[in-house]
């Protein structure tokens, strides 16, 4: 075990793990800010357009923390292109939080047991 950046205690290995998961909640980023600063079509409202952004972070930054639950505050990063406008995000923390407990209590692996049994 080793300490990697003030962060919590990881296995071999576990910083390239780290950096890939911020490159990755760096590039999911770069799409929400898209999202939020790119021309509404025709048939869509702002209305619409923000939800999609904070649907759009929460579930990308449950991803990062699913994937990763001792360091599920980098699914914040997320949200950096919505940074000056704050609902995307509490969006993204939440989300990064509600991946964190998913993965901790596990709760997939358990949902899919029970939707699909082994015989």
């Amino acid at each position: 075990m080793r300490r990697v950046y003030g962060a919590s205690l990881m296995k071999a290995g576990g910083a390239g793990r780290v950096v890939a998961l911020i490159l990755l909640a760096i590039a999911f980023g770069a799409v929400g800010l898209t999202l939020i600063f790119s021309d509404l079509s025709p048939e869509e409202t702002a209305a619409e357009r923000a939800l999609m952004t904070v649907m759009y972070c929460f579930f990308s930054a449950a991803l990062i923390g699913y994937l990763n639950p001792k360091l599920w505050p980098i699914g914040v990063l997320t949200a950096w292109g919505g940074v000056f406008l704050g609902f995307p995000i509490a969006s993204a923390l939440l989300g990064a939080f509600v991946g964190s407990v998913l993965k901790s209590k596990r709760v997939i692996p358990r949902l899919l047991d029970r939707m699909f049994p082994r015989s």
